[in-house]
């Protein structure tokens, strides 16, 4: 039950302390004709009283109802209000003397066997969470306090769709909108403290609606940071423990760990985003009050010996003075609220497996970061930094225009101070190397590369023979220009490194991994070792972000867990070693697979090591040699 106590701890660490169920589970019955006969039996005879007494049910309660069931008042609020007392009981252990001619079990058992584990592994956590357990009707989301951290939401709010049912499309379609109505109002009256969402279903064709319905709730109220969703099935009893499924192991310790950190971070989001908002109403004021004949003076006087054009000139200007703005009202709410300043403490470093998966959507914004992409508005000059795909024959190569924007602009004589352009060619690489670096990264039809520039291969071109400005011709495709700082770092390489200029520090990007786990017995033979039950994509390679620093590799959290099973499986006489991976802790110190990653050719611990080879040292009985699939170019 190694998930069960890892999840405990993770709750422990995190911050969380206030959880709500709302599930449809927790629905007491409807009363009619069908059973309120053994209800009334069960009311009348006298020996019941003292167990219904234990539970908070008085005598005053049990009399009121009787008479409203003798008179089949069914809905009557001391009927629906003692139910509910029974019911809330009953769900907790299932206790039969609680279940009047089954009255429970008829109409609830499948839904609650499904969520029961969860609520018992929530009540195991220690120091103790304030858990708030509501169904899908009336006002109990009014118990919900607005100190909840976290929200288990049943996907389909419905009462009439048992968990091992399909139910009807109308009943689903009611019940993901009843879902979706409860949690935007929850989310929505909570503001700056909205909590983190699991997205819950016994119905396996849940997990692919997950992000829409998280998109339904409303643009910006929840991050995919703070979202997930979790298979009831994957959790279920052994005896007194939980057994929690390595998929729903994930979702958990995902959403819990990154509790604290997660909201740091969706909070700076919302900063930011603010103080877009504020810094274009301010600019919109200054842009105001600009009068004509300032406009005409610039144009006059500057732009036209330039040779630039005012809306070009307007986009850079106004441009620039947004980003100031942005950064002053960035500074002022970050100030306000100290819970943002958990993304620079350690809060990260409690996130387990924070790198298991591809790294899509980096990559493309990072792209929008290095390079302006081709504008369908057409421009009259080329600029420092364009970007093209030359391909001559067979050879495909990258060129980029090094000369100096100054020497490109149109002068009033229609003429260029620059005769021909310079251009420097690199070639381009797709990510199938443990050497690749993220130092010239590009993407060439939604797919990612690094570009290799070779600076000697300076080539004077004549315009004639190029295509226009922001153009592409047979043979030579404008893929977009590198933005100034790029753009200038390049320039200067050319110029033998006349001059730097600093970059960002490129984001993580990774890419799938394939490993073979390789044993030494004492005697010096190997074996390779194969584990099962992983996903296709279970190792990633993030490249170092230049030459001299060497890639890491980090593999998904369950990817550790299997190894160590497998390899204490290891006969104890051929690999003595297997003694210290049975000791307490030996998890621990492999957690670094999947939490930092582990440096090519480094040694984890233990004696294991991943390498980019298919031999190891002598020193080293287990080895896992890393390697990256084919790509097409």
């Amino acid at each position: 039950m190694i998930h069960q106590q890892r999840f405990v701890d993770a709750v422990k660490d995190s911050g969380v302390k206030s959880v709500a169920i709302i599930d449809d589970a927790f629905d007491p019955p409807s009363i009619s004709d069908n059973n309120a006969g053994p209800l009334l039996d069960f009311l009348e005879d006298a020996k019941n009283a003292g167990l219904l007494g234990s539970i908070g049910i008085t005598a005053a309660q049990i009399e009121s109802a009787k008479v409203a069931i003798s008179e089949t008042d069914f809905e009557a609020d001391a009927v629906q209000e003692l139910i509910s007392q029974m019911y809330a009981k009953y769900s907790e252990e299932l206790d039969a003397r609680l279940d009047p001619g089954g009255v429970f079990s008829s109409d609830k058992a499948s839904n609650l066997a499904y969520v029961r584990p969860l609520v018992a592994l929530l009540k195991k956590c220690d120091p103790p969470l304030k858990i708030v357990i509501v169904g899908s009707e009336g006002d109990a989301i009014e118990e919900i306090g607005d100190d909840t951290d976290l929200i288990f939401l049943d996907f389909y709010l419905n009462r009439a769709i048992a968990a091992d049912q399909e139910g009807t499309s109308s009943q689903k379609r009611d019940g993901r909108a009843a879902s979706l109505e409860k949690i935007k109002e929850l989310v929505t009256k909570r503001a700056d403290r909205a909590p983190s969402i699991v997205l819950m279903s016994s119905h396996s064709d849940v997990s692919n609606q997950a992000e829409s319905f998280r998109k339904g709730i409303g643009r910006g109220l929840v991050y995919a940071s703070r979202f997930t969703h979790l298979e009831k099935k994957h959790l279920r009893f052994v005896e007194a423990n939980v057994q929690i499924d390595p998929d729903a192991a994930d979702a958990l310790l995902d959403i819990v760990q990154t509790y604290e950190f997660g909201r740091a971070l969706d909070l700076a989001f919302e900063c930011w985003l603010k103080g877009a908002t504020d810094a274009v109403g301010e600019l919109r004021g200054d842009v105001e009050h600009l009068n004509l004949k300032e406009l005409a003076y610039l144009i006059r006087f500057r732009l036209a010996a330039e040779g630039q054009g005012l809306l070009e000139y307007i986009e850079w200007f106004f441009g620039e003075c947004l980003l100031d703005g942005i950064g002053h009202a960035f500074d002022a709410g970050i100030l306000n609220d100290n819970r943002i300043k958990a993304v620079e403490g350690d809060a990260a470093t409690r996130v387990e497996g924070a790198f298991d998966g591809p790294t899509k959507k980096i990559a493309e914004l990072y792209h929008k970061v290095r390079i302006q992409s081709p504008r369908t508005a057409s421009t009259s000059n080329y600029r420092l930094g364009d970007l093209y795909l030359v391909v001559e024959g067979t050879k495909k190569r990258i060129a980029a225009i090094v000369t100096p924007d100054c020497d490109l602009i149109t002068r009033q004589d229609g003429k260029r101070r620059a005769l021909r352009l310079l251009t420097v060619g690199g070639n381009y690489k797709v990510y199938d190397a443990a050497d690749v670096t993220v130092s010239d990264f590009i993407m060439i039809g939604n797919k990612a590369y690094n570009v290799s520039w070779d600076t000697k291969e300076i080539i004077s071109r004549d315009p004639k023979e190029w295509p226009e400005p922001g153009q592409s011709k047979d043979g030579i495709t404008y893929l977009g220009t590198l933005r100034p700082q790029y753009a200038q770092a390049l320039q200067r390489s050319v110029l033998d490194d006349l001059g730097r200029v600093g970059l960002s520090v490129a984001p993580a990007l990774g890419m799938s991994a394939a490993a073979k786990i390789m044993v030494r017995t004492k005697g010096g033979e190997t074996t390779t070792l194969t584990l099962t039950g992983l996903p296709k994509a279970y190792a990633y390679l993030v490249p170092g972000r230049n030459t001299a620093d060497k890639p890491k590799v980090v593999f998904i959290r369950r990817y550790v867990a299997a190894l160590l099973d497998e390899l204490i499986k290891l006969d104890v006489e051929d690999y003595p070693v297997v003694v210290q991976l049975k000791k307490a802790g030996a998890y621990q110190k492999l957690q670094k697979m999947f939490q930092d990653g582990i440096r090519i050719e480094d040694v984890v611990d233990l004696g294991i090591s991943v390498t980019a080879k298919l031999k190891a040292p002598s020193d080293i009985w287990c080895w896992i040699s890393v390697s990256l699939p084919d790509y097409d170019d």
